[in-house]
């Protein structure tokens, strides 16, 4: 069990949609979890990260565009690693006897490497057989809630009466 991570508290379902799920490889009905992050330290709250809206496939509970497997924390530990590098780099070039070459490669490339990592943790790479699967999905035109068979309402967009969960439709990614 973990004694650091992020935990989520008062999940609620406040949205659904026909999606496809990459990690069961068909077509499922996705939930979108709003809930209250907070990053805790040895089970002590910390952080409050404030509200997020994630999500959710209907079987697999996984996120629907997302590829297992995916290295997402090998990124991040290479942009601090980069991070390192840069600190260390601008403050040992206004300490050491070097080159005036070296010492704004250290001030100016090390930082600009970093960002550069940055920019690719963040990224996200389109997908175009995903997009594809998208396109092919049916819409959903019915004027009943998938999740509680209540009527649903126009009001700002579809919404069941009875649960209040709205019905939204994918975006292409």
């Amino acid at each position: 069990m973990p004694l650091e991570g992020v935990r989520s508290y008062r999940r609620q379902l406040v949205a659904y949609r026909n999606d496809f799920c990459i990690s069961c490889n068909a077509p499922r009905l996705a939930h979108q979890v709003r809930s209250f992050k907070i990053y805790h330290l040895y089970y002590i709250p910390i952080v409050p990260l404030g509200f997020w809206r994630e999500w959710e496939c209907s079987e697999c509970g996984r996120d629907p565009h997302a590829y297992p497997g995916t290295p997402r924390n090998l990124r991040w530990m290479m942009v601090l690693f980069a991070a390192f590098f840069a600190i260390t780099g601008v403050i040992a070039s206004f300490d050491g006897q070097d080159s005036a070459m070296t010492k704004w490669l250290m001030r100016l490339g090390l930082p600009a490497l970093f960002f550069i990592v940055l920019w690719f943790a963040f990224r996200n790479k389109p997908d175009r057989a995903l997009r594809e699967k998208l396109r092919a999905l049916n819409a959903d035109h019915n004027d009943t809630c998938a999740l509680c068979s209540g009527t649903l309402v126009l009001d700002q967009g579809w919404r069941c009466s009875q649960c209040s969960v709205a019905r939204e439709e994918v975006l292409s990614t």
